[in-house]
């Protein structure tokens, strides 16, 4: 068993069963697809899909089981991937804060302040510039909660 054929249950699934499509999704010809369902079915010992023919026309009881462990395995791989990007990139965020010029002025400022790890990078808070105008930059933040 290997990733591309979890991959494959799940493009099935999104696909209603259309192994043209679900190759395709996965940039595969329909005839490395089909051998690889037929590999994992051999390899199971078991029919994952129900059939009339040629065609695939659902999961049977345990196909579905089994699709369900391949949704969690795939977001187990989606999670290590975003904990690698975590390591190789800074945590950063961009948040946008609208308010009254009163407030941009006299409050905000002031409620920053215990903050004192966060980075601030202001594009533009002023009396006068439009609302679109108005955001705040954040480089390493740190919550204080």
């Amino acid at each position: 068993m290997n990733l591309s054929q979890i991959k494959l249950l799940i493009e099935l699934n999104r696909r209603n069963f259309n192994l043209s499509a679900a190759s395709e999704a996965m940039h595969i010809v329909q005839s490395a697809s089909t051998r690889q369902l037929k590999l994992l079915e051999e390899e199971l010992n078991l029919a994952i899909f129900e059939r009339k023919g040629k065609r695939l026309t659902g999961f049977t009881e345990t196909g579905l089981k089994i699709l369900h462990q391949a949704k969690q395995i795939r977001l187990a791989q989606d999670n290590i991937y975003n904990i690698a990007l975590d390591y190789h990139q800074p945590k950063s965020a961009h948040l946008k804060i609208a308010c009254t010029h009163t407030q941009a002025k006299y409050f905000y400022p002031k409620s920053w302040s215990p903050l004192s790890e966060v980075t601030l990078k202001s594009k533009s808070i002023s009396n006068k510039a439009p609302p679109s105008n108005w955001s705040i930059g954040f480089n390493k933040v740190r919550w204080i909660l």
